[in-house]
């Protein structure tokens, strides 16, 4: 009779398969929440439509912000995963934990889309991103100090430049709490903060792989 191990080592082909099932469908849930306008019939003129769709302006807005933080999270999840060969139970926690505060993201949306003019709308979304991002940090803080998950293809360099990437969203959800605690309105612009704070990383990064191997420059590309 074969003995099952509990804590025998595990592929992360499904954990990976599963966060990219949640990002999926936390993506798809962001367009559900934008509500055709009230008010319309097959009757309505032009000008009637238009201003409708106008007044639900600010739900694409948050739609197209949160989409684009989305994917720029799932990357990040994808860049990590990459420097990996398994995964441990305190992987899969810590990943589940990060997965946690993605699935969160349509309902901050929602609040944020429908009550942008308050502090608490946009300050619940902000304390959302900063969380998430928080949470991968910790998860790769976790996992970049346990030798036997790494993939025997890391170098110190593809590692510096997958951790530069990593603190981009927590720093991104900071910096829009701290602008909310300023005032709404300046958390409403927080998500400049986003291609700033890529723009940097990607000097930084860039500055790194100058002094790469070709085989580390080509893992790079692979990776991210």
């Amino acid at each position: 009779m074969a003995i099952i191990n509990a804590d025998a080592d595990w592929t992360k082909n499904r954990l990976e398969a599963m966060s990219d099932g949640v990002f999926a469908i936390a993506m798809t849930l962001l367009v559900l929440e934008i509500r055709m306008p009230e008010g319309l019939s097959r009757t309505s003129t032009n000008d009637e439509v238009l201003r409708a769709v106008f007044h639900i302006w600010p739900e694409f807005l948050a739609y197209l912000i949160s989409f684009i933080l989305l994917g720029a999270m799932w990357m990040g999840h994808h860049n990590v995963f990459h420097s990996l060969k398994k995964v441990d139970r305190g992987t899969i926690w810590l990943n589940l934990n990060y997965l946690l505060w993605v699935c969160l993201m349509p309902f901050s949306t929602n609040l944020y889309s429908k009550h942008m003019e308050t502090q608490t709308g946009v300050m619940a979304y902000w304390l959302n991103v900063f969380l998430a991002g928080a949470s991968m940090a910790l998860l790769w803080s976790y996992v970049r100090r346990r030798n036997e998950l790494e993939s025997d293809e890391m170098t110190p360099i593809l590692k510096s430049n997958i951790g530069t990437r990593v603190w981009i969203m927590p720093s991104v959800g900071l910096g829009g709490v701290l602008l909310t605690i300023a005032g709404a309105n300046l958390g409403v612009f927080a998500t400049w903060i986003l291609p700033v704070a890529y723009g940097v990383a990607g000097m930084v990064t860039k500055k790194r792989m100058r002094n790469a191997t070709p085989a580390e420059r080509e893992l790079q590309k692979e990776g991210t």
